[in-house]
């Protein structure tokens, strides 16, 4: 009985806690983990537009519950930041869906994890302001958050919009300004157009 007592309080604890990274050997050394995940922590590739970094990438969306999201969440974060090109593109896809899709379970992971947050957040800010260009808007895109969150500790809450204030002045900073009229433009139009 005992037994069974501790295992449902580790279980529990596992649940609980699941966004908390563990300690990286017991990733590298658990069958569960895909090969891929491991080589690339390992630096036994790079990551680029391929079925082993794409691999990895699809983790991401993995359930809420997977023990092992943490340590794939981690691998995402550093191919954020090698990520260019056509990777990019498909990067911001995944944080954009992610985000939705597991936007408490990402803001906790974040919040416990105060080194990957100082180390990846900035990028994670950058995709997901680029697949909210691509996929959808801002205001459907901070809506979704909103109601994602309207529910979640005050912390989490505040993580979210500070999230979403940030991405919001990213993507701001990306709209170029509207240039002034120019009077020789508008000539050369006028006499074409005579």
């Amino acid at each position: 009985m005992k037994t069974i007592l501790t295992l449902l309080f580790l279980l529990a604890m596992v649940l609980v806690n699941g966004q908390r990274l563990g300690d990286i050997s017991s990733y590298l050394n658990n069958p569960r983990v895909i090969k891929d995940a491991k080589d690339y922590y390992r630096g036994k590739f790079r990551a680029s537009d391929d079925t082993r970094t794409f691999n990895i990438c699809d983790k991401i969306n993995a359930k809420k519950s997977d023990t092992l999201l943490p340590f794939y969440l981690l691998c995402f974060s550093k191919i954020l930041v090698k990520a260019d090109g056509a990777l990019s593109e498909a990067a911001c896809d995944y944080t954009y869906e992610a985000s939705l899709n597991n936007t408490i379970y990402l803001g906790r992971f974040f919040l416990e994890n105060p080194q990957v947050k100082k180390l990846y957040l900035n990028e994670w800010l950058k995709s997901v302001a680029d697949g909210i260009q691509f996929n959808s808007d801002f205001a459907s895109y901070k809506k979704e958050i909103k109601l994602n969150i309207k529910n979640a500790t005050a912390e989490i809450q505040k993580f979210w919009n500070d999230f979403m204030i940030r991405v919001g002045k990213i993507i701001l900073s990306t709209i170029p300004p509207s240039p002034a009229p120019c009077p020789a433009t508008h000539l050369t139009a006028a006499l074409l157009f005579r």
